[in-house]
């Protein structure tokens, strides 16, 4: 699948062949793992002639100067298929600079708490021997920290750009101290677009799949939620519409199933099977 080996232009001289994800919605079953990220940079108000985006998918804020996950960023051009950070090309003499390309990262199949978007702003110079600058940073959580879902928005959203970061940034605490660009305007906008078979920001979808056992390394799989909620969850597969039924339905019978042999409590296990029931038919 090319969520896992990107695929580029042959230099044989053959055909080129370059991965391109469809957005057409198909109503039929995902049968292939797809689980990307697309992040779109929209503008950026800052105090520059020439702005460069920067932008990394992390797991921990300990250091705001640290690249993002490892082989997370597809590579749009080079001789690597994935990276750590990806940018943006420079936009020139503009007030407020407009981008018109795309981040593509693949999100990790379990979603870490603190899995989040890292952005960095540099002024670039015009001289070939000066080095770039760094304006400042800005942090979108990706995870909400009550229950675990994405938090992925589907219009555009704006964030505020700090001039300096502390380890910790992540914590509403500690960027009380931060330096703000603009005393904290939204002055970065962007938008999202999430392709996946794993993950659904549809709220039944969260909450069925938040209510799934976990899988210890002792071999047993663990309900963290009661009984109660787990078959609320379960049930709520029923309320799904019927496109993402069709979307998810291997992903969903194979959860479903899941529940149905390892749950200990009989009720879970009955409404597992009348979930499965209303999914077929």
């Amino acid at each position: 699948t090319p969520s896992l080996h990107a695929l580029f232009p042959k230099g044989d001289g053959s055909a080129i062949t370059r991965c391109v994800q469809s957005f057409v919605p198909e109503a039929a079953p995902a049968v292939e793992y797809l689980n990307n990220l697309y992040v779109y940079p929209l503008s950026v108000k800052v105090h520059s002639p020439c702005v460069q985006v920067v932008a990394a998918l992390k797991d921990d804020d300990i250091d705001p100067d640290e690249v993002g996950l490892p082989g997370s960023m597809f590579c749009a051009w080079g001789p690597t298929e994935f990276t750590e950070a990806a940018s943006t090309s420079c936009t020139y003499r503009e007030k407020r600079p407009q981008f018109a390309e795309e981040f593509k990262m693949r999100l990790p199949g379990h979603l870490s708490p603190k899995l989040h978007l890292l952005f960095w702003f540099y002024s670039i110079p015009l001289g070939k021997k000066e080095s770039r600058t760094l304006i400042g940073r800005a942090a979108v959580p990706l995870v909400d920290r009550d229950t675990g879902n994405l938090v992925l928005p589907e219009s555009a959203q704006h964030v505020a750009v700090a001039s300096s970061m502390l380890p910790g940034y992540l914590d509403p605490n500690v960027q009380q101290h931060f330096k703000w660009l603009e005393n904290r305007k939204p002055i970065f906008s962007y938008s999202t677009r999430l392709c996946s078979t794993v993950f659904s920001t549809h709220p039944r979808m969260e909450q069925f799949s938040h209510a799934l056992p976990r899988h210890l390394d002792s071999g047993a799989w663990l309900f963290e939620g009661a009984p109660e909620e787990v078959s609320e969850a379960v049930m709520a597969v029923c309320a799904l519409p019927p496109h993402l039924c069709t979307k998810f339905f291997p992903s969903l019978c194979s959860s479903l199933f899941r529940v149905l042999c390892t749950s200990p409590e009989l009720a879970v296990r009955e409404n597992a099977l009348l979930a499965m029931h209303a999914l077929i038919t």
